[in-house]
């Protein structure tokens, strides 16, 4: 009967860290989760284990990742994204977004007219759907404005709210080497 009972609450807890997670739209930190949940802080590392584990294993839309600082997502399959930006277009950025901001998070603080003379006319639509969206802010600065990442997208994306932190985590994210020079 004990076993059971230990059973029953194990997948309550589950349930309550997959709940917790979907819903927050963004990287919790192990005590948040714990909070949210009222469970300790190792009883939850371990659901988190076994439903990494399990997604991975079962391969389903959603995958739980760790980040720096005992943080944790729920995410949807980087190979799912196109399927699911053509029925929740806002919900996805574009490659061509992503590549924009990832200039601007490398680059910042970074004249709009440096990345609009690197990524083209489309940078100025880029840059407002970002800015709608929370992930970069822009000041006035002469006939340009300059531009910033936000809090929003460090805990959004994982990363540090330290530009200088950030930098070194984005060099060792990219999949292609960061040029040091921009063209033109």
């Amino acid at each position: 009967m004990e076993e059971v009972e230990a059973g029953e609450k194990k997948l309550d807890l589950r349930r309550k860290v997959e709940a917790v997670l979907y819903i927050a739209g963004r990287p919790l930190t192990l005590d948040e989760i714990s909070e949210s949940t009222g469970a300790t802080r190792s009883a939850v590392k371990k659901v988190l284990e076994l439903l990494e584990h399990e997604y991975d294993e079962k391969g389903t839309a959603f995958t739980i990742r760790q980040l720096p600082g005992e943080r944790y997502v729920m995410e949807l399959r980087e190979e799912l994204a196109p399927i699911a930006e053509r029925v929740a277009p806002d919900a996805v950025l574009s490659e061509e977004v992503m590549k924009t901001l990832s200039l601007i998070a490398y680059l910042q603080p970074v004249k709009q007219s440096v990345i609009a003379k690197a990524v083209g006319k489309a940078a100025y639509s880029h840059i407002r759907e970002l800015e709608i969206k929370g992930f970069v802010r822009s000041e006035p600065e002469g006939a340009t404005r300059v531009l910033r990442t936000t809090d929003y997208f460090s805990e959004y994306f994982g990363l540090s709210k330290d530009i200088g932190a950030l930098k070194r985590q984005l060099r060792l994210r990219a999949k292609v080497s960061i040029p040091l020079k921009l063209p033109g």
